[in-house]
């Protein structure tokens, strides 16, 4: 089950990320912090044109969490291509 999302206020920025909420939520049910997959949504303008991925570097939540994907690319405004990276034990489907 995905269900919550670490992100920053705006692609490029490098506010704080508010996870209080899910924080929460984790403090009265422990299980949702190993049990839930978070993305992280963190990211910068711009086609990237490096050769590879980039190395999986999410912003991560300030409590147990399960971060397993990671946006860390958008191009604006047009076309709107996302650049994502996700670990392989995601389950998508």
């Amino acid at each position: 089950m995905v269900v919550g999302v670490a992100s920053a206020s705006k692609a490029g920025s490098t506010a704080t990320v508010d996870n209080s909420a899910y924080c929460g939520a984790v403090a009265a049910e422990p299980a949702i912090g190993t049990s839930s997959f978070i993305q992280s949504f963190t990211p910068q303008v711009g086609i990237s044109l490096k050769p590879g991925p980039s190395r999986f570097a999410p912003n991560l939540t300030s409590c147990a969490s399960q971060v397993y994907a990671w946006q860390y690319g958008i191009n604006n405004p047009s076309p709107n291509i996302d650049t994502d990276e996700a670990k392989l034990a995601l389950p998508l489907w």
